[in-house]
């Protein structure tokens, strides 16, 4: 019998209990063995009789734990009523005895008693919404104020090759020192909520306050003109920013569409809403500060850049090595693991990337020739030279 004070305990009958022991197989898994993995077909249930079991997902290069179980708890059962694959994973922790029931016999103690279904519908209906917090790789992770790093890796093949091409200098890299300032202006002083820096293409994207849900494309070297400036992005102090952003999760969360969702969706949605709380100016200011340095980290160089007034989350791309989001304050642990002191900048490591490295000083003529170079694929050559 399954233990008295389980949660199935609480909310099923004794005669619920007992049917599931008839119907089910028992199964004995010893610590640390998986019971089934994230993708393989759903063909059972599970009740657990004594052990824990944890349910977690994949997340890259990391896991990502959902909840861990005990006795006379059950699990397995998302993908076993949609019929599809399982979307997270399950390991013993202890040595655990189960229970499992195929879907026919399960379904006929759905149809025999309608508090049965209930409870099971009421759980379905809160493990669904938990799952899908923890899939959201970034909120998941930016949700407080934790100091967290998420590594992404990108293609084994590129990675491998990482150290044989040369690094050319980006059209940005020359008015970096410069931009940065430009930056730090835009999303403190004037509307912009969000930036996004391609290096490759010296392009800029950009949300505004005034139309969150679009992205503007400008060239970065026009982001130094103090007139081109203005005329894009007016002055606006940081408080009112963050007071119609406020104002915009408000009007979401009193809309009357909400009215329609399920309930622990919508408590969640107004939550977040009503808990907000933009990302601190010291936080910006130490954050763009750090963008010169993050290019010349060695053998990998940084390929776009993100930082928004909403997240407590920066997010970066390289150009081998896959993507990495960072709270603020795991960027200065970031660059001091992966930055040299220039005393290591020598011929003496012949296989890093900085040995190949232009230097940033360039002429004129020199910085036209690259930008006729390596104008972004896909654009025609004359329309990028009219923006730039």
């Amino acid at each position: 019998m399954l233990p008295e004070n389980s949660f199935l305990a609480e909310n099923l009958t004794s005669e619920h209990l007992d049917a599931i022991k008839q119907r089910s197989i028992k199964w004995k898994i010893k610590d640390d063995r998986d019971i089934f993995i994230e993708g393989d077909y759903a063909d059972n249930i599970y009740f657990i009789e004594s052990g824990k079991v944890s349910i977690f997902i994949k997340k890259f290069t990391s896991k990502e734990e959902i909840c861990c179980l005990g006795p006379g708890e059950f699990f397995g059962e998302m993908a076993f009523f949609s019929g599809g694959q399982r979307s997270a994973s399950a390991t013993a922790v202890a040595d655990t005895a189960l229970r499992s029931i195929d879907k026919s016999a399960f379904f006929d103690l759905l149809h025999e008693d309608e508090g049965f279904a209930q409870t099971i519908s009421d759980m379905l209906i809160r493990r669904s919404e938990e799952l899908a917090i923890k899939e959201n790789v970034f909120d998941s992770f930016c949700s407080d104020d934790r100091v967290f790093h998420l590594g992404i890796k990108g293609d084994p093949s590129l990675r491998e090759s990482a150290f044989t091409r040369e690094k050319y200098q980006s059209v940005v890299d020359n008015i970096l020192p410069s931009l940065q300032g430009s930056l730090y202006d835009l999303l403190v002083n004037r509307s912009v909520c969000e930036f996004v820096i391609h290096f490759n293409s010296g392009e800029v994207q950009i949300r505004t306050v005034f139309d969150p849900f679009t992205n503007e494309v400008h060239p970065a070297n026009k982001l130094l003109n103090k007139a081109y400036v203005e005329r894009h992005f007016p002055l606006i102090e940081y408080e009112n920013k963050v007071h119609i952003i406020h104002r915009l999760y408000k009007t979401i969360a009193e809309d009357e569409s909400l009215e329609g969702l399920p309930t622990p969706i919508k408590d969640g949605v107004e939550s977040h809403h009503k808990s907000w709380q933009p990302i601190r100016l010291q936080e910006i200011a130490e954050t763009i500060s750090k963008l010169v340095l993050l290019r010349k980290i060695p053998n990998f160089y940084l390929r776009n850049f993100t930082i928004s007034i909403g997240k407590h989350a920066i997010r970066m791309q390289f150009n081998c090595d896959g993507t990495h989001m960072l709270s603020p304050d795991g960027l200065q642990e970031f660059l001091e693991q992966n930055l040299l002191e220039e005393d290591d900048y020598t011929d003496t490591h012949p296989d890093r990337r900085s040995s190949q490295q232009r230097k940033v000083e360039t002429s004129t003529t020199e910085l036209e020739s690259t930008i006729e170079r390596r104008c972004p694929p896909g654009r025609r050559q004359e329309d990028w030279q009219k923006l730039c």
